[in-house]
């Protein structure tokens, strides 16, 4: 069974839930179904492996990532992830300074839940699961560590990245290889 870091203080999650409920206006939050609230499930510390890192020479990506400092947390509506929060630590040893930097609603948070299902029963071994961002290719992977391996499984990338597929395990290595095979994206193409 796969497993992460120990997660943020319980006053920390708490912190983060009250900023939360502040910052979503009755307004702009999602339509909450009648007796399902909403709650802090998963909470990842997010990892980032730069181009630089990905194009140099081959290495386990303890060395390659970076930590960004911030923690992904998905937020559920019963059972289903409807919306994703970001925060940062503060310096408090209790955690109750956390501070909440990014909200959202995004299919990605749906994509995030159901990988991490999908980790849950395919994984093999026992590996430490990490939340990795590649901000170069747009893309969202959890990185499966274990002590003689790395290994990545694509939550979310371009359309266009036809020979990275989602829900399958890929050894850092191939990933790697099928990642810088495509076209970096360039930013926002021209209209027309």
């Amino acid at each position: 069974m796969a497993h992460t870091v120990p997660p943020p203080p319980a006053a920390a999650l708490t912190s983060i839930a009250r900023q939360i409920g502040e910052r979503r206006a009755p307004a702009n939050a999602l339509a909450a179904a009648p007796g399902a609230p909403l709650q802090i499930a998963e909470s990842f510390p997010v990892w980032m492996l730069g181009l630089d890192a990905l194009q140099g020479p081959p290495a386990r990506l303890r060395t390659l990532a970076k930590e960004t400092g911030t923690w992904h947390h998905q937020i559920t509506q019963g059972n289903q992830a409807k919306e994703f929060a970001r925060s940062v630590p503060g310096t408090a040893p209790t955690g109750a300074d956390w501070r909440l930097v990014e909200l959202g609603n995004s299919p990605t948070a749906g994509r995030i839940g159901e990988t991490i299902d999908w980790i849950d029963q395919y994984a093999p071994a026992n590996p430490l699961v990490q939340f990795l961002f590649i901000p170069a290719y747009y893309l969202i992977a959890f990185w499966l560590e274990q002590s003689d391996k790395d290994q990545i499984v694509v939550v979310d990338k371009p359309a266009r990245f036809e020979n990275i597929h989602y829900l399958e395990i890929y050894d850092y290595e191939r990933f790697r290889s099928l990642l810088l095979e495509v076209p970096r994206p360039q930013g926002v193409p021209p209209p027309g």
